[in-house]
């Protein structure tokens, strides 16, 4: 998956340029030109530390997903 793509993908599930700089450790300029189409070539390690973003995030999503089930069935 392309730099862009991942970022596009934390936006939808509602991150904003400055939380995923935040959390990625890359800065929110440097998100914005990937996000923009300003910068094309993007390094290894950054797509690396926006795909593990994504999975730590996917991975936040599901947990509160099973919790509200849980939730939803004992009625809370």
């Amino acid at each position: 998956m392309e730099a862009i793509d991942l970022i596009r993908e934390l936006r939808r599930l509602g991150l904003t340029q400055q939380s995923i700089a935040k959390r990625s450790g890359l800065s929110q300029g440097a998100i914005s030109h990937i996000e923009t189409g300003r910068r094309k070539n993007v390094f290894a390690v950054t797509r690396d530390k926006l795909a593990a973003l994504l999975h730590e995030v996917t991975s936040e999503v599901a947990a509160d997903e099973r919790a509200s089930g849980a939730m939803a069935r004992e009625g809370t």
